[in-house]
């Protein structure tokens, strides 16, 4: 599966993709492991949940990322594709 998502400012700083609910029902569960293809490069990924309470304090709820390798660079405005690689979990 392909994911597209332009990189906000945030997610350019924390080195982390935020992954829309509709993408992450389709996903392992937060802490997993899977391989994505990445700019043509095959990268082994986690998966994060973050608590919030963007929507104020008497609606928390959790934002979930793709925890993308240190040395992988994502810019602000930045349009990405990441394919998910569907069976490729990572141990």
């Amino acid at each position: 599966m392909v994911y597209k998502r332009k990189i906000s400012a945030e997610e350019a700083m924390l080195g982390k993709i935020l992954i829309t609910k509709d993408m992450w029902k389709r996903l392992p569960p937060p802490g997993a492991k899977v391989q994505v293809k990445f700019h043509g490069e095959s990268l082994p990924v986690s998966i994060e949940a973050v608590a919030c309470t963007c929507r104020g304090p008497l609606k928390p709820h959790e934002h979930y990322y793709f925890v993308l390798p240190e040395e992988t660079q994502l810019y602000s405005g930045q349009s990405i594709h990441l394919e998910v690689e569907e069976g490729a979990g990572v141990s």
